[in-house]
């Protein structure tokens, strides 16, 4: 959902600047995909096993979700 955002947006610039500018977008544009897949990866490893931790480690009722 969120990647063909990006796309979308990256072709709307580039219709807009010119064809010159498109090698500089198509970097830019592969640039965030590989950041966001690997930032939603590490956050969503570092949350379940957060999550993992907390449930381990407490004894509470309230904390364990």
């Amino acid at each position: 959902m969120f990647m063909s955002t990006v796309n979308k947006l990256v072709e709307e610039i580039d219709k807009e600047r010119g064809k010159r500018f498109k090698p500089h977008f198509i970097v830019i544009g592969m640039i965030i995909k590989i950041a966001l897949i690997f930032f939603s990866g590490i956050s969503f490893y570092q949350a379940t096993r957060f999550n993992s931790i907390i449930m381990k480690k407490s004894s509470y009722p309230w904390m364990r979700a």
